[in-house]
């Protein structure tokens, strides 16, 4: 038996996903926002988490779109959360992502940033459900955002012998994977443009015409997980994503005008709105409408990597 869990991370501007060795808890998916702690926030359903003598609330406050997302004032609250979540044991091998077009420059600086902050001691929950972990990450492997597709079932979609392109849809970019005809890793692209800009321009456009709105609340609106008594008509929902998925392929075509003769996935928070579009440009292309694909093959990776045979 180890004594240590392994975990696949992929900590997003909008949503965060686990994937650890708790049995019936292994897989975990969060909004990646998170609020300082009130005696308010007690009244609702999201669970309350403390860390670095600081109480936070899960599923509240605002998205952090940043650059580089290590950089985030709430990145370790989230990886420290959501590995007490998902990991059995408190000593922990790692596997993480970063965007496939920052690899190269950027993932040594994400695993020393990782290293230099590896322990934590956290508290989950309030009460007598309270739990105590001692969170000490040993060591740390960065991969490319959809780097892990190649070792997903998915992969025996793929025509053999050709390129193949990954585009993942998030939501502070949309970044491509690069692998060669032998699946082996080239390189990554990054697209300036996420579903966050989609959201804006919801935002803006619900709080000129019909009232004030939190970009929080746009997303939900856009996702219908939410109506407004002032507003029949959705229709401008469709305008704008056809405008944004419009901007997404012109950009996508400008940096890959040979996309017509590779295999393509499409994956992420955005392959759902996306997946349409880019078939009538791309046949060929193929859905991962699993988002929790990057976190489950990282954790493939890291057992194969770590496990005692």
């Amino acid at each position: 038996m180890s004594n240590f869990s392994i975990a696949g991370v992929d900590i997003g501007n909008i949503t965060s996903i686990f994937s650890g060795d708790i049995p019936g808890s292994s897989e975990l998916i969060i909004e990646s926002r998170i609020s300082k702690y009130s005696d308010v926030k007690e009244l609702g359903e999201s669970e309350i988490f403390e860390i670095d003598d600081e109480k936070w609330v899960t599923n509240q406050g605002l998205f952090k779109n940043e650059h580089l997302k290590f950089q985030k004032d709430n990145f370790l609250q989230l990886l420290y959360y959501g590995l007490g979540k998902t990991c059995e044991h408190d000593k922990i091998k790692l596997v993480i992502g970063i965007p496939a077009g920052q690899y190269n420059e950027y993932n040594n600086q994400l695993k020393q940033f990782i290293m230099e902050n590896n322990f934590r001691k956290i508290k989950i929950g309030v009460g007598e459900k309270q739990q105590v972990r001692n969170i000490y990450i040993e060591e740390v492997l960065v991969r490319p955002e959809s780097y892990g597709i190649k070792y997903l079932k998915i992969i025996n979609q793929c025509e053999k012998g050709v390129r193949t392109l990954a585009a993942d849809i998030g939501g502070g970019s949309t970044d491509i994977t690069i692998f060669d005809e032998n699946m082996k890793f080239i390189d990554g692209e990054s697209l300036d443009i996420g579903l966050l800009d989609l959201y804006k321009k919801i935002r803006k456009y619900i709080s000129t015409k019909y009232c004030k709105i939190s970009l929080e609340d746009a997303k939900k609106v856009f996702d219908g997980d939410m109506k407004m008594v002032n507003i029949t008509n959705y229709k401008f929902l469709d305008d704008y994503l056809d405008e944004f998925m419009e901007e997404v392929i012109n950009e996508f075509k400008g940096i890959f005008p040979d996309a017509s003769a590779c295999n393509i996935f499409l994956a992420g928070g955005g392959q759902k709105y996306g997946y349409d579009y880019f078939t009538k440009e791309y046949p060929q292309t193929i859905p991962v409408s699993d988002i929790q694909v990057n976190a489950k093959a990282f954790y493939i990776l890291g057992v194969a990597k770590w496990q005692t045979k």
